[in-house]
């Protein structure tokens, strides 16, 4: 029986080699776009406004990128409206788009706010007006979770994400509320974000005995810098089937150039960060992103390419965050052309780790 050829109009939709999110039947491409650096420079000095943002956007879901990554406390908000207006602005069909977003921060919509950093270092336990719109009580769960379909001008989140856990919190209520707004069809799946692994594997073992939506996916901060989370947290989440989704592969930017001689070439966000003990670069680092740099001579790729490669064959979808096409471009060539460091390569990249100290552990 001879079938009726497909249609021209395939050779218009992009394509890449999409996979399923952990043991979950979500489909997400090779990284996910994320979209932290989209907002307001009130924010932070190194986030880019609409106007900016908008051909990245563009560009990436051209390109078969269609899922994308943003948080309530991202400038204020405005991360998340940006994402939702460009949703709506290129008529992208619901089902076609995969949308995640994390609540625990505080974020507040008032005009006398706007981008403001409310949510990044304030205390807001003791202002009136913040209670029950921060943190992970399930009031506090579903106040963020439609301010931020608002924001998205969604009817639902494919992946909310705990951006934190909040230790003030029963963690028997958080899971109980997620699983909730999955009941309630406001949220599809739920993924987490750095803690320590047996916070999580408390959570999921909650979730597990109760019958309630389990975490499909792990943030967790992982790249040639910083590997500490491979000996527990992405351990567990390999074993039981949760995808990992690391943020800042490139370590905050270390791995994309080599290091500056003196502080006098600095970023402000650099400067701020040379003396936090959770991203300080170390003598050791020096030398791992001078071999970053070998083999970015040898393999004719640009550091950021190799560093994200390392990355991209440990996990699911990495996050990456671009703020022009040109660096866009650079992972999706690395993507799209599946390549893969030697095994002496990723050798030669990892032996001179020391341990470190884990991200957020202190808090």
């Amino acid at each position: 029986m001879a079938y009726p050829e497909l249609p021209d109009a395939l050779g218009s939709i992009p394509r890449l080699p999409y996979r399923n999110l952990g043991k979950s039947g979500l489909r997400v491409p090779p990284f996910i776009l994320g979209c932290a650096g989209f907002g307001s420079s009130e924010w932070a000095d190194w986030a880019i406004s609409y106007e900016a943002a908008i051909p990245v956007l563009k560009a990436a879901w051209n390109a078969g990128i269609q899922a994308f990554d943003t948080a309530n406390v991202y400038s204020n908000g405005e991360s998340e409206r940006i994402l939702g207006r460009f949703i709506n602005e290129h008529n992208i069909l619901r089902h076609q788009v995969v949308v995640m977003t994390k609540v625990h921060m505080l974020t507040d919509d008032r005009p006398e706010f706007g981008s403001s950093r409310i949510g990044r270092g304030l205390d807001a336990s003791t202002y009136r007006d913040f209670q029950n719109n921060f943190g992970l009580s399930r009031t506090a769960i579903f106040n963020q979770v439609e301010a931020s379909l608002r924001r998205l001008q969604l009817d639902y989140i494919d992946v909310l994400q705990i951006h934190r856990l909040d230790r003030n919190v029963d963690k028997e209520e958080i899971m109980t509320a997620l699983h909730d707004l999955v009941k309630l069809g406001k949220v599809r799946y739920i993924g987490a974000s750095s803690m320590r692994a047996v916070e999580f594997v408390q959570l999921q073992h909650i979730a597990a005995v109760k019958g309630f939506t389990q975490f499909i996916s792990m943030q967790s901060y992982y790249n040639l810098l910083n590997r500490e989370d491979d000996n527990e947290l992405n351990f567990f989440a390999r074993e039981t089937g949760v995808g990992l989704m690391p943020w800042s592969p490139l370590a905050r930017g270390a791995l994309a150039r080599l290091p500056p001689e003196d502080d006098s070439n600095l970023s402000n966000r650099q400067a701020q960060e040379k003396t936090d003990p959770n991203y300080a670069i170390t003598d050791v680092d020096r030398q791992v992103i001078h071999r970053v740099h070998e083999i970015s001579q040898k393999r004719g790729w640009t550091m950021a390419q190799v560093a994200f490669v390392w990355v991209k064959e440990k996990t699911t979808a990495p996050l990456v965050g671009a703020h022009s096409i040109e660096r866009l471009n650079e992972y999706l060539e690395a993507a799209s052309k599946d390549w893969k460091l030697s095994p002496e390569e990723q050798e030669y990249l990892e032996e001179l780790y020391l341990p470190k100290r884990r991200v957020f552990d202190s808090k």
